[in-house]
């Protein structure tokens, strides 16, 4: 198992090698994958990434869970739907 003064150093190896080397971005219009031939992760070389515009919502439900709990499954389905609709 891996202590934590290594997984720190690990980390800061990480952003290291991140603040050294220079990045270069294509844009695309489609979310990448893990596998895409655009995106490099190796450390020692320089990265190459993809751009794309994107919009979030982020809604926090205060009580959530505890309200949840009081509708039925269907009406808290319509809901969340709707959110997801905006």
């Amino acid at each position: 198992m891996t202590n934590v003064k290594e997984l720190i150093d690990g980390v800061a190896a990480d952003v290291n090698d991140i603040m050294a080397k220079d990045f270069t971005f294509t844009h695309t219009s489609d979310v990448p994958q893990v596998d895409d031939s655009n995106l490099t992760y190796e450390s020692g070389q320089n990265k190459r990434g993809e751009e794309i515009n994107t919009c979030v919502l982020f809604v926090d439900i205060r009580n959530s869970v505890a309200l949840k709990a009081r509708v039925k499954q269907k009406r808290w389905g319509g809901f969340i739907q709707l959110l997801r609709n905006l």
